[in-house]
């Protein structure tokens, strides 16, 4: 900073400069606006489950009325969700029986939020994991610009490549958090 000073007290010319090396710029950083929960148990009995959830506030004095369009449909590896491709294996009225399974495929889809409010809906995204990922995050492209009821049209296929009594209790009494 002070080079930068001494160069303009010399030569009158503010220094140009890309913002990256700017000393009095700092990169936007997300701000969190709160948390939506979906339910796994469906996924445990190869029932696909979409919601509008309620997106419920960090600081409690959020919006009530914002909601998150997400949902997952069980679905081959190469993601198609038709039900008569889906293997039978995974078809099973309690989790627990999906113990020593492998590669339960599984297309989660997010669509859209609405009433976000107005102070935090500027170049909006949505982030999600899964306990059995280990900090892995999975996240939309950003909404670009201020936008109260973005669409972010994003679907992933995941894959759990080995069912534990771990996991299957997690789909039993789990859910993915938005």
């Amino acid at each position: 900073i002070r080079n930068l000073m001494e160069k303009y007290y010399d030569d009158g010319v503010a220094p140009i400069m890309k913002k990256e090396d700017d000393p009095f710029w700092d990169p936007p950083t997300p701000v969190l606006i709160g948390h939506s929960y979906l339910k796994l148990e469906h996924l445990a009995c190869q029932i696909e489950n979409d919601d509008d959830l309620g997106i419920i506030s960090v600081d409690g004095k959020g919006n009530s009325d914002a909601k998150l369009s997400v949902g997952y449909k069980p679905c081959t590896s190469t993601g198609e969700t038709d039900e008569g491709l889906l293997p039978l294996e995974f078809a099973v009225d309690d989790p627990m029986e999906l113990v020593g399974k492998k590669d339960l495929y599984f297309k989660v889809y997010v669509e859209k939020a609405k009433n976000l409010p107005d102070n935090m809906c500027s170049d909006v995204f949505v982030r999600y994991h899964f306990m059995y990922e280990d900090g892995m995050y999975h996240q939309t492209e950003p909404a670009k610009g201020e936008n109260k009821r973005p669409t972010f049209g994003y679907e992933k296929v995941h894959c759990i490549e080995d069912i534990t009594e771990d996991v299957a209790n997690y789909l039993k009494k789990g859910s993915i958090c938005f």
